[in-house]
């Protein structure tokens, strides 16, 4: 039997971000952001993905005579470039949306799942990666709000600028927890004595 006068041991206080068993992860809110990033991003990459190769339905049908004389001016036009496509803010900013959306899905994806497997590093490319993404979002919307954008080129744009503040809000609450409690810098290094296990040995 144990004396109870002994003296107890104290319980440690693990800086390296470490649980005992049994406990919740202090980091679980910054886990679960993980979650909620993935499916965004993955959401996001397919939808825009959609959007780009539905946009020629957008276009109001054109009559014989319209398509041709538009054949005539584009063959008359110099070779497009970045001046010449911003002579159109609308146009200008829904390309940068969708653009910028898709490339922000495969990003929020990727650090989303790192946030999930507490990787040191994800918190923080989550964080740029959203905040670049609203930030890109609000430039594109004064190309599409000033410019002659479509009705549903804007909704589209309310659509994706509430999910990137809803993003920005989750994102910022996992990045302080992660801040306040770092995953442990071991988990992705390997004890020296580390051998890959061999296939078919018992």
């Amino acid at each position: 039997m144990t004396d109870p006068q002994a003296p107890q041991p104290a319980p440690s206080n693990d800086s390296e971000g470490n649980q005992p068993a049994g406990e919740p992860s202090p980091r679980a809110f910054a886990q679960g952001t993980g979650i909620y990033l993935q499916v965004v991003g993955v959401l996001l990459f397919l939808t825009t993905c959609c959007v780009c190769s539905s946009a020629v339905f957008w276009d109001p049908v054109d009559t014989a005579g319209e398509m041709e004389q538009k054949v005539t001016v584009e063959k008359q036009q110099p070779i497009p470039t970045l001046q010449t496509m911003f002579k159109d803010p609308a146009t200008a900013g829904f390309s940068i949306m969708i653009a910028f959306s898709t490339v922000g899905g495969l990003a929020m994806a990727v650090f989303g799942l790192g946030l999930q497997a507490d990787k040191p590093k994800a918190a923080a490319g989550a964080m740029v990666s959203v905040v670049v993404w609203a930030l890109v979002l609000i430039g594109a919307g004064v190309g599409l709000w000033i410019g002659d954008g479509s009705i549903g080129a804007r909704l589209w744009h309310l659509l994706m600028m509430a999910i990137a503040l809803l993003s920005l809000g989750f994102t910022a609450a996992a990045f302080k927890q992660v801040r306040k409690h770092p995953p442990p810098t071991e988990m992705e290094v390997l004890p020296a004595d580390w051998e890959p296990p061999k296939r078919g040995h018992h």
